[in-house]
């Protein structure tokens, strides 16, 4: 009985497995071995992946760089335009530049061109006194302030340096209070000259040409006047000042230009004619001779 048991047994199991291999039904065989010739995969050796389907620009922002070269604009100067005097044709003839000494207003007096220039034609004179000797001793100087019955007051540049040469926030003065300096150091008046009213031009053929170097109020690099700063005189009248005011000394000329002694550069230097007469004219046709 057992043995027919065990036999039928066995059949079955026997049935089963071949049964089953027809069927398809994994064996519990264990994993393959590689014997070193398998391919690779597409998981052995990955790809680059694909940029994603749709994305938005601060997501693609996040990944690619652009570089963009700069527009750079650069604006049209501009100019001014300056109607040229009116003034004698005749010309001045040949080429003529004293030698005056040259002296810079820095960095000692940066406010002191009127000083400074002023020295300059003493030492040409064969004065030997130097800048802080005429400012400390003859040069008048007010740098008072105030308001009076609501309105901002100050000193007149023509009657005194406003502020102090020696400061960066001065204003200047004009040739009235040159020449008072000058007849003070020189301790009479008979030595200073008011050559006011008159042209470069005539300057020129007047002094220059005879030896005679000329004080002369113009602009700073004969820049337009820009009106800074106003207030109220003792006369009650307003005064605006005439920003880039300049004094320099008048040395020389030829057919097309004029040339200066300019202490704001430390140097010899030339402007056209019509310009320089230009700028000497609207400062009010002031200069000084000291004979």
């Amino acid at each position: 009985m057992r043995k027919i048991v065990f036999f039928i047994l066995c059949v079955l199991l026997v049935g089963a497995i071949a049964w089953g291999a027809i069927l398809g039904v994994p064996q519990l065989m264990g994993h393959p071995v590689s014997d070193g010739t398998q391919s690779s995969t597409a998981e052995d050796v990955p790809s680059a992946p694909a940029e994603p389907a749709s994305t938005t620009p601060a997501e693609r922002a996040t990944t690619t760089t652009t570089t963009t070269k700069p527009t750079t604009t650069t604006a049209k100067p501009t100019t001014t335009t300056t109607v040229k005097p009116t003034s004698d044709a005749t010309p001045l003839g040949a080429k003529k530049v004293l030698d005056v000494p040259i002296l810079s207003q820095f960095p000692e007096y940066p406010s002191g061109c009127e000083s400074v220039s002023t020295v300059m034609a003493l030492r040409y004179a064969g004065e030997s006194t130097s800048v802080a000797n005429f400012i400390d001793n003859y040069l008048p100087m007010d740098d008072k302030f105030y308001t009076k019955d609501g309105k901002w007051c100050g000193p007149s540049p023509y009657e005194t340096f406003v502020g102090n040469p020696r400061g960066t926030n001065a204003y200047g003065c004009m040739s009235s209070v040159i020449k008072k300096a000058l007849t003070a150091y020189f301790g009479t008046p008979g030595r200073v000259k008011d050559t006011g009213g008159t042209t470069l031009k005539e300057l020129c053929r007047e002094y220059v040409a005879k030896g005679t170097p000329v004080l002369t109020w113009v602009t700073i690099g004969m820049l337009e006047i820009v009106p800074t700063g106003s207030w109220y005189l003792s006369d009650g009248t307003r005064y605006t000042w005439p920003g880039n005011e300049h004094c320099m000394v008048l040395v020389g000329y030829d057919e097309t230009h004029y040339y200066f002694n300019d202490p704001y550069r430390g140097k010899l230097v030339k402007y056209p004619h019509w310009l320089a007469e230009d700028r000497y004219a609207k400062i009010g046709y002031q200069s000084l001779v000291i004979q």
